[in-house]
């Protein structure tokens, strides 16, 4: 972008990002100056304030301009988190994480899993999902719908796993053959990831 003489942005030596947050890029920042994810530390606040959609945020980020580590970071501390705290995305999490990811993202691989838990074992975890919520946040996520519905599918009469406890490989970028570049051991320390 600045190297091209033609682009404003290398005659303006700046850019403008109109779309993403001076929290995410800061964060994103962060991450490029030290290797490591700056985060809150309100896991259960909801909506922008939260963790979760923060680190769903900077996910989505690293997925536009195709930072692969970024992305593989940011969903390993996302899962991190909610598996140490016994938390799962909020439908607010669910549907900002569906409006800005692509069809095939990894994150929406794990967001539809996760819903598909909260469905099925929400007597479990205390989740306060009403069923008009689950249909509502259904209803307005075309996509969302479509993807439960092949993973319910695709099931068939099998029970679905909980999504924190799937192989980490499954939200990461690298195909299914080639091996995973973060895979030094089986468990990956929060500090590696956190600020």
């Amino acid at each position: 972008m600045f190297s091209n003489q033609k682009l404003s942005e290398s005659i303006s030596k700046t850019a403008t990002l109109p779309d993403d947050s001076p929290e995410t890029f800061a964060r994103f920042l962060t991450w490029i100056y030290r290797g490591k994810i700056e985060h809150t530390s309100e896991h259960t606040a909801p909506g922008p304030k939260g963790s979760t959609y923060q680190l769903i945020d900077l996910f989505l980020f690293a997925e536009k301009y195709l930072i692969i580590e970024l992305m593989d970071s940011t969903i390993d501390l996302l899962i991190h988190i909610q598996k140490e705290h016994d938390l799962f995305c909020s439908e607010d999490d669910i549907r900002h994480g569906y409006e800005g990811s692509h069809a095939y993202s990894k994150l929406r691989v794990y967001l539809v899993r996760t819903f598909a838990w909260v469905v099925h074992h929400c007597d479990l975890y205390c989740i306060t999902w009403s069923t008009e919520t689950l249909g509502e946040l259904l209803a307005e996520v075309d996509d969302l719908r479509d993807d439960w519905f092949l993973l319910v599918r695709s099931q068939k009469l099998v029970p679905l796993g909980n999504p924190v406890e799937a192989e980490m490989c499954d939200y990461h970028q690298h195909g299914e053959c080639e091996p995973c570049p973060r895979k030094k051991s089986d468990v990956i320390e929060l500090s590696e990831l956190v600020v």
